[in-house]
């Protein structure tokens, strides 16, 4: 409740405006070409604030174990939310497309492109790596922020040239991802783990 579910119970009436506003989100990346994925790094970004209760200034504010598999519920359960909506959105891209007409901007012709959902992974792997970081430098957000945007700056011209033929790896790419999702989270886990158990929770 803490982590959110109170400011979101307490914004029922903006569902209508959120729902209006993803639509008119989709409307207009198609028109990006490949690089409309870069919003699947949105939700590194949108968690780089988010406290999962782990650091209190009360001393009776739970156990080190309680918080340790309370932070774990918390960041898995909005990895999955935040995750969640940035696909649908991609899916609303692919819907769109049929129907969407072509532009003509300063006489270049721009085709409405649906957003490859194949990147859908991205989200599962930057939010525990943000989370993680806001653990450690928690006092520092400035400092999380700028970590936080360094994966962006890399991850970029890999959208840039996405509709460009990349060479093939030699591992099914189903399985890198879910080698990369995996050690992100064990990563995040460990740091989670270590922070709980070792380190000062009261601020």
């Amino acid at each position: 409740y803490s982590a959110g579910a109170g400011m979101w119970a307490s914004r029922r009436k903006e569902w209508v405006y959120l729902g209006v506003t993803w639509a008119a989100m989709a409307a207009c990346l198609g028109y990006m070409g490949a690089s409309a994925a870069v919003v699947f790094l949105m939700p590194g970004l949108m968690v780089i604030l988010m406290r999962l209760g782990v650091y209190s200034p009360m001393l009776v504010a739970g156990g080190r174990k309680e918080r340790f598999w309370s932070g774990l519920v918390v960041a898995v359960l909005t990895c999955v939310l935040v995750t969640g909506a940035v696909t649908l959105l991609a899916v609303m891209t692919v819907l769109l497309e049929p129907v969407m007409p072509g532009l003509t901007i300063r006489g270049h012709e721009v085709a409405y492109r649906a957003i490859d959902v194949r990147w859908f992974f991205l989200p599962l792997a930057m939010t525990p790596v943000t989370l993680a970081f806001g653990l450690v430098f928690h006092r520092y957000p400035q400092l999380v922020f700028g970590l936080v945007m360094v994966v962006p700056a890399m991850l970029f011209p890999l959208f840039i040239v996405g509709g460009k033929r990349i060479p093939e790896l030699a591992v099914d790419p189903v399985i890198a991802a879910t080698v990369i999702v995996g050690v992100c989270w064990a990563a995040f886990a460990a740091v989670l783990r270590y922070v709980c158990m070792r380190r000062c929770l009261v601020r």
